[in-house]
């Protein structure tokens, strides 16, 4: 486990991660500077106000609305890659990845069994987020 705390350091790890998986609050406009699209495969976002609309529809466009939840108390902010992940306070915009604009603190986790648990929370996530919110019902319009 490594605490993060400097910027630049949290951005490179949070590219070296190629999350897959994220459960993040509030996604911004710039969010495309910090994830590769290529690598998610599913996101979960709060819908309250906070999130850019446009940031969500690009993502929708990018990995389509079976892949994108929204579960309205989600507060966490879990990057998950294969066999890491980056948790703490960042949610995936400029405001908390750029330079001095949020101090923000982020812990690297490696190993099967961090990595494996936070993928069932990350799933109990998304099943919360179905129940409440059906493909197609209450998305937040864009």
């Amino acid at each position: 486990m490594r605490v993060l705390t400097d910027s630049k350091e949290i951005r490179a790890e949070l590219k070296r991660l190629a999350a897959g998986r994220l459960a993040v609050a509030y996604i911004g406009a710039d969010w495309r500077e910090y994830v590769d699209a290529r690598s998610l495969k599913n996101v979960i976002v709060s819908p309250t106000l906070g999130s850019n609309p446009h940031a969500i529809a690009d993502l929708v466009r990018e990995i389509g609305w079976d892949n994108v939840h929204f579960l309205d108390n989600l507060h966490a902010k879990i990057y998950l890659g294969q066999g890491a992940a980056l948790l703490g306070s960042a949610n995936l915009s400029q405001n908390a990845f750029g330079d001095g604009n949020l101090f923000e603190a982020m812990v690297l986790v490696r190993g099967e069994s961090a990595t494996a648990k936070l993928d069932r929370t990350v799933n109990a996530y998304f099943y919360e987020a179905k129940l409440s919110r059906p493909f197609g019902q209450g998305a937040p319009s864009l």
